[in-house]
């Protein structure tokens, strides 16, 4: 499934694992189509205590920012180690799904906040909210730099920056397990 040869024609005729088909089916099935939602819902059930509505609001900021990374990170770092097409496909519609996520949040603070940019722009500068997300993308970001690596310079020790790198498959894999 990973560290294999590259992907090529995705044959949804012939797959090896046909849990990933299921998986791919299910996720899709979550999704109705943009005209079958409203906002009207989310106003009117909205929390007008100041205390919940921040709660609320902080709640939606996070979920963007997570959900922003694992549309993007999952794509990034597994796809270069993805070596069957049902996976490859397992991997897109998982990353296509957050992206959903995370612009259905965007769509809920629009819609409940006069001013969303203030909302928007606190999300990458409050420290609560990015330490919890260098929790998650730290992982990704170890993986994208191993493999990188891997890529481009193969097994073996090397001087990068000035420090030595050890690069190996078994410390690929080590990196790809921990994201």
């Amino acid at each position: 499934m990973f560290f294999g040869q590259p992907v090529n024609v995705a044959r949804y005729d012939q797959q090896k694992y046909e849990v990933f088909e299921k998986l791919i089916e299910k996720q899709l099935s979550f999704f109705g189509g943009r005209k079958k939602s409203t906002c009207r819902a989310t106003v009117s059930t909205t929390p007008t205590c100041p205390n919940t509505k921040t709660y609320f609001i902080s709640n939606l900021k996070y979920q963007t920012l997570l959900d922003s990374i694992q549309g993007r990170s999952p794509n990034v770092a597994l796809l270069p180690l993805v070596s069957i097409p049902e996976l490859e496909t397992w991997v897109e519609t998982w990353s296509f799904s957050e992206t959903i996520h995370s612009r259905s949040y965007t769509h809920i603070i629009r819609n409940i906040v006069n001013d969303p940019s203030v909302v928007f722009d606190d999300i990458v500068e409050n420290e609560y909210i990015t330490a919890r997300a260098e929790d998650i993308a730290c992982y990704y970001d170890d993986l994208i730099e191993y493999t990188q690596y891997y890529n481009l310079l193969g097994e073996g020790v090397h001087n990068v920056g000035g420090k030595p790198v050890t690069v190996s498959l078994r410390g690929l894999k080590k990196n790809s397990i921990s994201a």
